[in-house]
């Protein structure tokens, strides 16, 4: 994908919005991940969070689909 389209956000299996990266890589880290938190504090996200997986690779919208379809 163009660099203007790899970060995909999809809620309840369909795509929501779609937004360019800002970074090719992740660097290596043994700190704990937050989610619903800003990293540099703030309001924290009021409401529920289920089922965050991180995955390698991007996944098709083929796969999104199909894995929210099985739940």
């Amino acid at each position: 994908a163009q660099a203007s389209e790899r970060v995909r956000l999809y809620l309840n299996g369909q795509l929501d919005s779609v937004h360019a990266d800002t970074c090719s890589t992740v660097t290596p880290s043994n700190a704990d991940i937050s989610i619903g938190n800003l990293p540099n504090g703030g309001d924290l996200f009021i409401g529920s969070i289920d089922e965050v997986v991180f995955w390698q690779r991007a996944l098709s919208d083929v796969e999104v689909q199909a894995l929210y379809a099985g739940h």
